[in-house]
């Protein structure tokens, strides 16, 4: 009878399926390289017959690359395996592939969910192994010119995420000054008013020029006419305060320079009205490369 304590336990590594040897595996990418990216240096594998030292390190700077693109070209290298460790990868890539070397940038997960055990300096052996017999799966890089709009974009969308918080800052310090900004205007960067209420006042003579200015909707005069024009465009209460403000401008006028008050009526006024306004139409026109004529008379209008 067989003892059962020498017995594999279910799930152990009796039942585990074995990795096969690196020499059972096809060979993939004969000429391939593994390169292990870090933030000051960079480590670079080639298949051991390729050079008596098969492992360097590189720097990070631009003539380092160089050398290691060159290092690479000259061990018959045509394709690199790297991981897509932070941004360091960027130059490198960048160089690689103007060399002409096929660069695959893969996930740093997957290489490490392969079994096997790596040191810092022999990650790089580890890809370039895994590279060799097609282990490994490219990651989707899209063209230069997408990735290009694709910087300009997520730059794009940091500054709008930056202003937000600023704006935010903004009406955080007003509210602790008590400065209710935000209740008046909907974006107090831009100045955009929210409420266009006509503001209440208690001066006697803002409230006699009101009353005056009200009184002037059936009145066939300049003002009447201008009053009526402005209660068709703005409403009641904003024709009230323009009639008043325009009253107040007079009555400045009539006091400090002493000029007597011209009642042009109502016909003058609508036709000085109609005048400006062809003028100011006449004008647009002009600047729009165009001539205005008049329909009744055929002439041009200047």
């Amino acid at each position: 009878m067989t003892d059962p304590r020498s017995l594999p336990l279910s799930g152990g590594p009796a039942d585990r399926p074995s990795c096969p040897a690196a020499d059972d595996l096809r060979v993939v990418h004969p000429h391939a390289a593994g390169i292990d990216i870090g933030s000051q240096r960079h480590y670079v594998a080639v298949p051991p017959d390729r050079d008596p030292e098969p492992v360097r390190s590189f720097g990070c700077l631009t003539p380092d690359l160089q050398e290691m693109a060159r290092w690479l070209k000259a061990c018959g290298v045509d394709t690199v395996a790297m991981e897509s460790s932070g941004v360091y990868w960027i130059p490198v890539m960048q160089v690689l592939e103007e060399w002409g070397l096929e660069v695959y940038l893969v996930d740093a997960r997957e290489a490490k969910n392969m079994p096997g055990r790596k040191t810092d300096v022999k990650d790089c052996q580890w890809l370039q192994q895994l590279h060799t017999h097609g282990l490994l799966t490219r990651a989707f890089r899209p063209a230069d010119a997408v990735c290009v709009l694709r910087s300009y974009w997520r730059h794009r969308q940091g500054l709008v995420e930056m202003a937000s918080m600023q704006i935010h800052l903004m009406q955080k310090s007003l509210e602790q000054m008590n400065l209710q900004l935000h209740k008046v205007l909907s974006d107090i960067t831009g100045g955009k008013v929210r409420r266009r209420r006509s503001r209440k006042v208690q001066n006697r003579a803002a409230r006699a020029l009101r009353v005056a200015a009200q009184s002037l909707h059936k009145s066939k005069s300049a003002l009447g006419a201008y009053y009526r024009r402005m209660h068709g465009r703005c409403g009641p209460a904003k024709a009230i305060t323009a009639t008043a403000h325009k009253l107040a401008l007079l009555i400045y006028r009539m006091l400090k320079y002493g000029m007597n008050y011209v009642e042009q009526g109502q016909q003058a006024y609508e036709q000085q009205y109609q005048q400006r306004t062809r003028r100011m139409l006449a004008k647009r026109v002009r600047e729009m490369g165009y001539a205005m004529v008049d329909l009744r008379s055929g002439e041009l209008v200047s």
